[in-house]
């Protein structure tokens, strides 16, 4: 067990390491059947079938504190975040090679922070945000960023199923979605002061999972207590209602299989990303610290 990239696939956690130009690896999403990741050094590889491909060349030139997130719809629409003010905030790769995009606030001007973000295709990604007791969302629309909706308070996550369907975890508890028609909608509340991180698997049934480390089962009316994992979850995909993950900050995976909710250790101080397309083709990343 070790940093580096692992894969689920359906029977147990494969693991490799990172590419020999790295040290670790920080931030990471699934993408055309692998994984993109950033690591210290700021380059941007793809891991596929046992192997890495460098994006482009050279690194997103972030040297500040490094790619602080990734989001991207695929491996030719590709952004890196990052959230030091002396760092440019926004680097984006479109198969060739690396340009600067303008956020409609940034920490330096505005203090106001990207913290996380989702991208549902090549002409629509979201950056949520904050700064000054105001949680943003930004979108991309295919030519520029443009300040999208705001609430008070904070955004702790954000998450996508589709393109209609993009929900956002407010630090009061409450879940936001946005639908098909751009509104956004207060969709669950779950009691609890912050629900770092959602997975939804249909229109009416996903997972919140609480600081505190509770499981919540969401069935389309109601919001119920199924179980009880690590505290701090950073991150989690589910496939459907017997198969999800959570990846926490203490450097275990939970794993939901319908009934209950263990974790495994996949050796390094950080689970820092988790994401898949079917439940026996999951990838998770993890942060050496």
């Amino acid at each position: 067990l070790g940093y580096g990239i692992w894969q689920f696939t359906g029977t147990g956690w494969v693991h490799d390491t990172v590419p020999t130009t790295t040290a670790d690896l920080h931030t990471g999403f699934e993408a055309n059947g692998g994984a993109v990741v950033f690591g210290s050094s700021t380059e941007g590889w793809l891991y596929k079938g046992g192997h890495y491909t460098k994006l482009g060349t050279g690194s997103t030139g972030q040297t500040s504190s490094g790619v602080s997130f990734a989001l991207g719809a695929d491996t030719t629409h590709v952004w890196a975040v990052s959230g030091s003010a002396s760092d440019v905030e926004v680097r984006y790769y479109d198969g060739t090679g690396w340009t600067t995009q303008t956020l409609p606030l940034d920490y330096a001007s505005n203090g106001v922070s990207p913290s996380g973000g989702v991208a549902v295709s090549d002409t629509s990604a979201f950056i949520i945000a904050y700064g000054a007791g105001t949680g943003y969302v930004f979108h991309w629309d295919g030519a520029s960023w443009s300040t999208e909706h705001s609430v008070t308070g904070s955004y702790n996550a954000i998450w996508a199923r589709n393109g209609n369907e993009i929900y956002f975890a407010r630090n009061d508890g409450t879940v936001e979605l946005r639908d098909n028609t751009g509104a956004y909608h207060d969709y669950l509340t779950s009691g609890a002061s912050q629900v770092p991180a959602v997975a939804m698997y249909s229109d009416t049934g996903g997972f919140a999972f609480r600081n505190s480390g509770v499981m919540l089962h969401w069935n389309g009316t109601s919001l119920d207590s199924i179980g009880v994992g690590v505290s701090n979850p950073g991150a989690a995909w589910a496939a459907n209602s017997q198969n999800a993950w959570v990846a926490h900050y203490s450097g275990s995976i939970g794993y939901w299989n319908g009934a209950a909710l263990t974790s495994q250790s996949l050796g390094g101080p950080a689970a820092i990303g988790v994401g898949g397309k079917t439940a026996k083709d999951v990838w998770a990343v993890v942060f050496t610290g």
